[in-house]
């Protein structure tokens, strides 16, 4: 046996060296020792040993606690337990020390192996005395989800010495063991494009629905946008850099939220940075300086110069691990602290001195890096993401303009270099992820782009002639197609099956037009000719693309968003001449309402408008005129138009207006409440899109439920020293076949109460804590009864009710006459009825059904007559009423 990681729990030096002697002892019995003998499963468990919970899950990076059993139907010593997982991913053990809960046992345990899919531990009783038969909890241990990709694994215990059994003084014994399974859910999918090129890796690849035609969802206004920039989309949000201000658009409908300036590219070197997102902040690396923003509202959070005094063009930070990479156009990279960016906690220069113009690249705990040197040579670096030390550097022809892109799974690295911009030449290359050696190289157009990866296959733009290239290569480097559209400074992606690019434009570094293939095979799906083809963002569930375009503008393409106008609640039941209310209710789904107009028709034989209100929708009364509000009751035309008069569009949906009717026709009929006319504007003063949801109003005549209800006993007494409950039932009917679904009790005391349970006999019991003796201090007055007030509900449409009232007789406890004195006369009509039982069971049907004297001897209710009585009856001795 394998003595590896030791830990003890809960105990000192010597009894934790005797606990691993013991192991050790019993290891060494283990070998030496006859077979062990098979030990039965005891009665309600399905092992000697188990595992709780049986089925268990987690998502990618959690854990979950597993408790370890051991049932034994013999005397226990102690013993060992092997318990592994899938080898392959999903799970692993993350132990530390194993945790043993000492409610249920007082054990010692050691780990005698662990790692990251076998666990090997070993117990034995404190004091060296065997424990007596039965279960006990062992301890418990934690296995984390590890896995990429959703997976299932057996968390399963190895049978048989010397793995897995138990032992007492009379020698070692094989168990039976029940297995787990744990499920890995993976990663959660993330299809807000939120870092340039989708992810930290540069990978180009966004698991998100795409566009599968040209339909322009959006396009902004003039924003000044920087063309080959690349837009972020984080919720409901689109992020743009325009030079000197970031912009914060609306998903929906491309209007600005919110706008911020920045110092941005003041040398005028046409930098096409893209912005990177965390956290609810948006980081922005341009010129001189970075900046971190509020990403809700755009408030500057922290702004600073880089270190080296560099100037930043073309390359845009990453946020990874609470840090932000970032290349400052000088000579180094930096690893800020992304909640203090005054903090360095690494630089890293270029080997040759070369610019730092990449987005850098991170994966599994590393940076992979460009330089630029305009000499027809660069190096490509691979850094530690912790500590800023180079891993490896290899020397690539070409300078790297643009950025790497990371596949860790398949152990490579891609980056494209420009070469000749007069011959338009340029190379990718594949490197190993670990070592940084060039695994093949392929010639390609001049290219700054930051190629996308999708399974087997990686795809580049380049060129700087008309219309361009975009190449796809396999793995081993081999071309697999080309297609006329593509550009030196457009890095393509990958979404839904297919591949965006953009064509070559004619101003620097701008493109003019955007293509989509097919990603397997190169076929074309669309295009769009218009100014947009930047380096497009694929995001959004429903699919959406979006592009900046070279006249600065955002475009967005996908199904346009729509705005839901419905008639609130759909369908209304009334009775005869009820009034009634119904809301226009309006939910933009993010696009900024500015004014609405609608006209609601309905049939004047059915119904009768009587008025209509403003809703809160599009603001408060001092926020908003309200142009037209008209009810046409001879025609049956309610109409509405109302308008903001302040800054920004309303999102949020809400009530447009209430409409109040009266029901004026006969029983079973119906009118249709129906919209038309609608014309609703957003902030841009432009009609959009809306989808209908009419509602309708129909008269149903409803009768209400009848209330009935009862006392179980004739005589009830008050509780005090003894509980007595009064049995209160509701025999309620409602000739309309509507079932009774609310019961409420006022009990005449001052209590309330409703029934536990609704069926045919539904029943509340209640404690009476007194009496009514009327008049009080007169002997020769007498009880009064509670008044029960009974109110009922049926479920009909509407809803209608009913009360009923009965009276509930409360006796002094042991007062069983109802003389309102407690004797020898109460005694007597206990003796009379003694043993006697009730056997009524009618809804309200008289618990003693034909006894009334018994009912009047059984001075506790619990129907039946005996000591209990009897003794309540001399408690209250000579107790009268009056008083």
């Amino acid at each position: 046996m394998n003595i590896g990681k030791e830990y003890i729990n809960r105990f000192g030096k010597g009894i934790g060296a005797s606990l691993l002697a013991m192991i050790m002892v019993l290891s060494i019995a283990v070998v030496l020792s006859t077979p062990a003998s098979a030990l039965p499963v005891p009665p309600g468990t399905n092992g000697i040993y188990w595992l709780e919970p049986a089925s268990s899950s987690a998502p990618y990076g959690d854990s979950v606690t597993l408790d370890v059993w051991v049932n034994s139907s013999i005397p226990l010593f102690g013993g060992t337990f092997t318990i592994e997982t899938d080898p392959d991913t999903c799970g692993e053990f993350v132990v530390g020390t194993f945790d043993d809960n000492t409610t249920y046992f007082d054990m010692g345990h050691a780990i005698i192996d662990e790692e990251k899919h076998r666990l090997f531990i070993g117990y034995q009783t404190v004091g060296f005395v065997e424990r007596p038969p039965g279960p006990y909890h062992l301890g418990s241990f934690e296995i984390k989800c590890n896995s990429t990709s959703a997976c299932t694994t057996d968390v399963e215990y190895i049978p048989d010495l010397p793995n897995t059994y138990i032992t007492n003084t009379s020698g070692n014994y094989d168990t039976v063991e029940q297995d787990a399974t744990f499920e890995c859910e993976g990663p959660p999918v993330i299809t807000d494009w939120m870092q340039f090129h989708y992810d930290i890796a540069n990978t180009g690849n966004s698991p998100s629905n795409a566009p599968d035609d040209n339909t322009t969802k959006w396009i902004s206004d003039n924003i000044g946008a920087a063309a080959s920039s690349q837009a972020m989309i984080v919720g409901d949000k689109v992020f743009v850099y325009a030079n000197d201000t970031v912009y914060a658009l609306n998903k929906a409908s491309g209007a600005v939220l919110w706008q911020t300036s920045i110092p941005g590219d003041t040398q005028g070197w046409g930098s096409w940075a893209s912005p990177a997102y965390d956290d609810d902040m948006l980081f922005v690396s341009a010129g001189y300086n970075l900046t971190k923003l509020n990403a809700t509202t755009g408030a500057k959070l922290q702004e600073i110069a880089f270190p080296d005094g560099g100037y930043s063009c073309n390359g845009g930070p990453t946020v990874a691990d609470g840090m932000v990479f970032a290349g400052s156009g000088g000579g180094n990279y930096y690893a800020f602290d992304e909640n203090d960016l005054n903090t360095v906690l690494w630089t890293y220069a270029t080997p040759s001195g070369g610019s730092a113009v990449s987005t850098p690249a991170v994966a599994d705990g590393k940076v992979v890096v460009g330089e630029m040197t305009w000499g027809g040579a660069s190096v490509l670096s691979c850094i530690d993401e912790a500590t800023g030390s180079l891993l490896w550097s290899t020397s690539l022809v070409g300078d790297v303009g643009g950025s790497a892109a990371i596949d860790a799974i398949n152990n490579r690295v891609y980056v494209a270099t420009f070469v000749d911009y007069i011959g338009d030449t340029g190379k990718l290359y594949a490197l190993a992820f670990d070592t940084g050696a060039i695994q093949w190289s392929a010639d390609i157009t001049y290219s700054d782009s930051t190629p996308a990866i999708s399974g087997d296959y990686i795809y580049v733009s380049g060129s700087v002639n008309a219309p361009g290239v975009t190449y796809c290569f396999n793995q081993a480097g081999a071309l697999q197609w080309d297609v006329p559209c593509g550009s030196w400074t457009m890095s393509p992606a990958v979404a839904d099956g297919k591949l965006f690019t953009g064509k070559v434009g004619t101003n620097w570094g701008a493109v003019d037009g955007i293509c989509v293939f097919d990603a397997l095979t190169g076929a074309p799906v669309w295009s769009d000719d218009d100014d947009a083809g930047s380096s497009p963002s694929v995001a959004e569930s429903v699919g959406m693309a979006v592009s900046i375009g070279n006249d600065g503008k955002v475009y967005a393409f996908g199904t346009p968003e729509s705005v839901d106008i419905y008639v609130e609640p759909e369908l209304t039941n009334i009775a005869p001449q009820d009034q009634f209310d119904v809301n226009i209710v309006i939910d933009p789904h993010g696009i900024p309402i500015y004014g609405v107009e609608y006209y609601l028709t309905y049939d004047t034989s059915i119904v009768r408008a009587e008025s209509q209100v403003k809703g809160p929708f599009l603001g408060p009364a001092s926020d908003t005129i309200v142009v037209v509000n008209e009810i046409d009751r001879t025609n049956g035309i309610v109409s509405y138009a109302e308008t903001r008069k302040v800054q920004g569009g309303v999102t949020d949906p809400g009530v447009s207006s209430v409409i109040q009717f009266t029901a004026i026709g006969p029983a079973d009929t119906c009118t249709d409440l129906n919209l038309s006319g609608v014309i609703i504007v957003d902030t841009g003063k432009e009609p959009v899109l809306y989808e209908i949801t009419n509602g309708k109003a129909c008269i149903i005549l409803n009768n209400p439920p009848e209330a009935a209800g009862c006392s179980k006993h004739r005589i009830n007494n008050a509780q005090k020293k003894f509980e007595c409950l009064a049995q209160l039932c509701s025999n309620s009917t409602d000739d309309d076949g509507d079932d009774i679904v609310y019961i409420r009790w006022a009990f005449g005391d001052g209590e309330y109460g409703t029934s536990e349970g609704l069926g045919e006999c539904p029943c509340k019991f209640h404690s009476y804590i007194s009496w009514n003796w009327v008049p009080f201090g007169d002997p020769n007055g007498d009880y009064e009864p509670f008044i029960v007030n009974l109110t009922v509900t049926d479920n009909g449409d509407p809803q209608l009710e009913d009360t009923t009232s009965f009276p509930v007789t409360v006796y002094m406890a042991g007062d069983a006459n109802g003389d309102g004195m407690v004797n020898i006369i109460d005694a007597v009509y206990v003796g009379l009825n003694w043993g006697d039982t009730c056997s009524g069971t009618g809804c309200c049907e008289y618990l003693w059904a034909t006894d009334e004297d018994a009912d009047a001897a059984d001075l506790n209710n619990d129907c039946q007559v005996n000591i209990l009585d009897a003794v309540i009856v001399g408690t209250m001795w000579g107790h009268e009423a009056w008083y």
